[in-house]
């Protein structure tokens, strides 16, 4: 209970996940975002959102995922889980240091990957990062 462990940065909030590629970024005919949420517990982001969106290009250059609420921690990459991902067809991407995204790769590898393809998506996604802010 001493001043050292006193819990004195506690937020909870929304965020608005857009999407984006690398190279150029998709063309979103319709997007629906429900649960994109977050909860900030000193230095540490918990995140979480479900997208549906219905694409007519998918861009190009790996799958992005931007908006964070907060800046990732510089020289920090964490892991971010995707499920129900018929808009990203993998299990899941990293936080990038530096920024406000998510990276996309492909199932166990570090390369990163596309959009699946055009029509409407889905994409649950999940996770927790550093941050300074």
């Amino acid at each position: 209970t001493g001043s050292a462990n006193k819990l004195d940065d506690y937020e909870e909030g929304t965020w608005t996940p857009t999407l984006s590629g690398a190279t150029t970024n998709p063309t979103p005919t319709a997007v629906a975002v429900t649960n994109a949420d977050y909860t900030k517990i000193g230095n540490t982001v918990f995140i979480r959102a479900y997208i549906v969106v219905t694409l007519s290009n998918v861009g190009s250059g790996g799958a992005e995922i931007e908006g964070l609420p907060f800046a990732v921690k510089v020289g920090t990459y964490a892991p971010a889980l995707f499920t129900h991902g018929s808009l990203i067809q993998s299990s899941g991407g990293y936080f990038s240091s530096g920024t406000t995204r998510i990276i996309a790769i492909a199932t166990n590898d570090t390369a990163a990957i596309n959009f699946a393809g055009t029509g409407t998506r889905y994409l649950m996604i999940t996770g927790q990062y550093e941050t300074t802010a």
